[in-house]
């Protein structure tokens, strides 16, 4: 039976699920064969790899396809000003970002619903129209103002590894990050259903002592329900501060090992 695969792409996570056929007794052949398993009698392994952030537009928006750029999208250099000059999304990202724009809880909201409703409070309709405005008019004079006036993105020729994954497998474009903001509170809603209110990476950048994520994750269902599981690191295993890993350090791992096992 082939595998079963699916690849999701907005959270900087990309979910590999391999089945493989299970035997089964001579008693339940022709069944069987009538009625193929369910696809959780199939799964050998799950394999999450997590990556860092980056909006679905910006890295697959120009995959054949999808629900997402076409050349028409723009944003305005003021938007609370409808005749404000428009910049118009273009697929000319340069392979190495010179900045990192402001991606908080507050900048990320300015972004998604525009200034007017910012000011207001009103979150309730994402324009996506703020993102130029905020980086040339809120952030001051930095490196992000001349990428920011070309509103950049990926084709799908200058990311051939991501491409060919979203060619093979299944391709989800409305896969939307739990918390428009930093890349930690993400990882927790990924890891633990929730962020336990934290908006901001700030704590585990800062050394603060003591500092464990309490929340029951996703590690600790699957060791109740008597699975095994593994976290692979490539540098630094910010994980750590997960209370369900900072307590059994045995579950971590460097790449190399996985690639071992």
């Amino acid at each position: 039976m082939a595998p079963t695969s699916y690849f999701f792409a907005g959270a900087a996570v990309l979910l590999l699920v391999l089945c493989t056929s299970s035997p089964v007794s001579a008693s339940l052949a022709a069944a069987e064969e009538a009625a193929p398993p369910l696809a959780s009698d199939r799964i050998k392994h799950i394999v999450v790899l997590m990556l860092e952030n980056r909006a679905f537009d910006h890295v697959l928006g120009w995959f054949p396809g999808v629900d997402g750029l076409n050349g028409t999208q723009f944003n305005l250099v003021n938007s609370s000003d409808p005749n404000s000059q428009k910049i118009y999304q273009t697929p000319n990202s340069p392979n190495i970002n010179q900045c990192d724009p402001n991606h908080g809880l507050p900048a990320t909201s300015y972004k998604i619903f525009g200034a007017t409703a910012f000011a207001e409070n009103n979150f309730t309709v994402p324009t996506m129209g703020g993102f130029v405005d905020f980086e040339l008019n809120k952030d001051g004079n930095n490196a992000c103002n001349l990428m920011t006036l070309q509103y950049l993105s990926f084709t799908p020729d200058k990311l051939p590894i991501l491409s060919t994954l979203a060619s093979e497998y299944v391709l989800m474009d409305r896969f939307f990050a739990s918390l428009p903001g930093p890349t930690w509170p993400n990882r927790m809603f990924f890891m633990a259903g929730t962020s336990s209110g934290l908006t901001e990476t700030f704590p585990w950048y800062h050394d603060e002592p003591g500092l464990l994520f309490p929340t029951k994750t996703i590690f600790d269902q699957v060791t109740e329900a008597g699975g095994e599981w593994k976290v692979y690191y490539n540098d630094t295993p910010w994980e750590l501060f997960v209370g369900a890993l900072a307590t059994h350090p045995e579950h971590m791992h460097s790449l190399g090992q996985f690639f071992d096992d």
